[in-house]
Formats: structure tokens, sequence, C-alpha cells
């Protein structure tokens, strides 16, 4: 009997300019263990971060993400262990729901010698609310450009970047979510011609480790700053980590977490970015990580 294990990494995207367009997958994980019961039981164990959003029923999104490949090649296990263990925090821009609903199309996929494509793959877990950039970068790793060309195909492809590490810090806005669903659908639509050139500028920033460049270019934009304007503290804590060293800070991708990219001095540049959060009266969590290069790992064994 087999027992698959996949290990997804987290994502952020869009990355100032990049609306829609660019991912990039961080160190940090969601893995999902998945294998046939005899007894025809259901049983889902989480462990980690944010286990409130793991529910042990079929609602579990890891599950609807299993079932959905299930009823693609029209097998029904008779039985199903799920176990999961999450480093990623949910509803802050990381990427959590993407890397759950992916990990659960790989393991099902693999767990019935499934064929599905790449292109399946992106469609199944963008028609379960995962987008394609989030999806396309965890995936691959690294800095990944993904669009849509057509309604059966998306065209993506890996960038290779110098080595970065991130800090990223997460305060606890209260009912941000539902903050964010009031925003005006006006707010969201970037400045075209200026968000292609200062995307094209910030890959070449990334590929080439033009940390000045990057401070440029890798700025929050329209879509972004309707978003800022719902985290206290978030100007003090970009001015707080530029002032450390950082060379750039946006959101993480929707937020409220926030992105900074230095050469040295990340620890400190955590220390006052939390610091300015909690002067506005938000906790917050931090994280100082690497990029993930490798993306997705699919271990099968009996």
């Amino acid at each position: 009997m087999y027992k698959v294990t996949v290990t997804v990494p987290a994502t952020t995207t869009t990355l100032g300019p990049g609306l829609g367009v660019l991912g990039l997958a961080l160190a940090l994980h969601t893995t999902i263990e998945m294998q046939v019961r005899a007894d025809e039981r259901l049983h889902i164990s989480v462990l980690g971060e944010s286990r409130d959003m793991f529910p042990t029923t079929l609602d579990n999104p890891v599950l609807r993400a299993a079932m959905r490949v299930f009823q693609h090649f029209e097998i029904a296990p008779a039985g199903l262990q799920v176990d999961i263990l999450s480093q990623i925090p949910w509803h802050v821009g990381l990427g959590a729901h993407p890397a759950a609903i992916l990990g659960g199309i790989l393991a099902a996929n693999n767990l019935v010698n499934g064929n599905l494509t790449n292109d399946q793959i992106l469609d199944m877990a963008f028609s379960l609310g995962a987008s394609y950039e989030n999806t396309t970068s965890a995936m691959r790793g690294g800095l990944s450009i993904s669009s849509r060309i057509d309604p059966h195909h998306v065209a993506h492809r890996s960038v290779d970047t110098v080595p970065l590490r991130v800090v990223i810090v997460a305060p606890e806005v209260p009912n941000y979510p539902t903050r964010l669903e009031n925003l005006a659908a006006y707010t969201l639509i970037p400045d075209e011609i200026s968000h292609i050139g200062q995307t094209a500028l910030l890959i070449e920033a990334l590929r080439a480790g033009d940390y000045r460049l990057m401070k440029q270019v890798m700025k929050n934009h329209v879509h972004q700053t309707a978003r800022t304007a719902h985290i206290p503290g978030y100007a003090a804590a970009v001015e707080a980590a530029q002032a450390a060293g950082a060379s750039a800070v946006v959101l993480a991708g929707t937020g409220p977490a926030v992105l900074a990219i230095a050469e040295s001095h990340h620890t400190q540049i955590a220390e006052v970015m939390v610091g300015a959060f909690q002067e506005a009266g938000l906790e917050a969590q931090q994280w100082i990580i690497g990029v993930d290069r490798q993306g997705v790992t699919i271990s099968v064994v009996e």
C-alpha cells in the first residue's frame, strides 16, 4: 500500500508591480502525507500553523482537492489517511490556501497513479480557488512568471535569481480579509504601461541581485495602497525597515504580511518592523527565510 508525501512551499505574489504575474516561492512549507486505509475510514490529522483552517471533515481544503482528482479518474479509495503539517500561516499573503490545494491534488494524483498534466493541475487548482501565480511558483520554486494566454493554457517560466534572504513580518490585523472585501474594484486595476516596465525591471533586479534597482521599482502601487490603508502601522514599519537597511519593502501578496528584501541586517530589520506594528497596537509574527528554489517535492513509498 502506497504512502505519498508532498511538500509545497509558501509563495508570495505581485512583489510590487507584478500583479497577477509574479510569484516567489519561500522556505516555509506545508507537508501532506496521504495513503489508503484498509478499514474504509477517513482520518485527518493536522499539526502546525492555522490548524483551525484544516477541519477534519470533508471541508478540509486538502481533501476537497484530492476528491476532485478522484472524481476526475473515477476512482474512490475505500478509506483515506491524510496527515498535514503546515508551517505557513493563513490569511497573511503567503499562499497557505494554494499550498493546501496544490498539495492535495498532487498527493491524490500520485496515490492513484494518475497522469495529470501541468496544465490540468493548474486549471484544477484554479477552479478550487488557487491563483495561477501562486500555484506556478509553488510548483517550480524560485521566481516564476505566469500568464494565461488562452482558456486552455497558462504560459509560465522560472527565472534564476541570486540567493535571497527575506524578512516576513505578519501583523495580526483584526478582520483583515473582511476589510478587503469592501475595496472598490477600480482600486485593484494597475496603471498598465507603468507596471509593464517596472515588472520587467524588477525581474532583472532579482535575477542580477541589483538591490538598488529593486528599491526603485519594488514599491507599493495603487492596488496595494488600497490594502495597506487597512493595516495600522504599515507606513511606520516600511520606514523603519528601510532605515535599518532594507532595499525593498512591499506587501506579501494581498497582505497583511510585509516582505522586506535586504543584503544584510535581517534580524535588525525584523525587530524594527515588529516594533512599529506593536506601537500601532498590533502583535506580529516574524520569519527570516530564504527563497525555495526547488518547488514541490514528492515521494512515494510502499
